[in-house]
């Protein structure tokens, strides 16, 4: 059982995503799967660690229409959001733990609890209330957007 915190850097907002295993076509699905409920104009771009499980990147990146860019071998910093976002998640589930047993449905209440969370870089707003905002702005600025509920996978 795997594990993949995708996460918004513009809001912080973030989705815990429940994998099968850790193959490139699982992970592909789940990370489509988290694009899909992200208007187009917030998809930008994506940084991920080089892996095995992104081999299918190029696949994604045509499928959801974005860039996917990797961060160099042994480089935390390249992607500190998602460290963040790893570091506040054991504060729920210490090192050790075993995500067996975890459904998704409690790994969504965790979601909900992180991005409930006032955040000093968004001005003690939290990743939902900037996440909405963004989504309102988004919208505004490309009408042709069809409004959506944004909800966890």
């Amino acid at each position: 059982m795997k594990w993949r915190v995708p996460r918004e850097r513009q809001t912080r907002w973030v989705v815990l995503a429940r994998l099968a295993d850790a193959k490139a076509a699982t992970v592909h699905e789940a990370f489509e799967t988290v694009f899909r409920m992200t208007p187009p104009a917030l998809r930008d771009t994506m940084t991920y660690e080089q892996g095995f499980e992104m081999a299918e990147h190029v696949r994604l990146a045509a499928n959801v229409n974005t860039q996917i860019y990797f961060a160099d071998a042994h480089s935390p910093w390249q992607k500190g959001a998602i460290e963040n976002a790893n570091g506040l998640l054991r504060q729920y589930l210490s090192t050790g733990t075993s995500f067996e047993k975890y459904k998704q449905v409690q790994v969504d209440d965790i979601a909900e609890k992180l991005n409930n969370r006032p955040v000093k870089c968004l001005g003690w707003k939290t990743p939902n209330e900037a996440w909405a905002a963004l989504i309102q702005q988004v919208l505004h600025q490309f009408p042709e957007i069809v409004q959506m509920k944004v909800t966890h996978v």
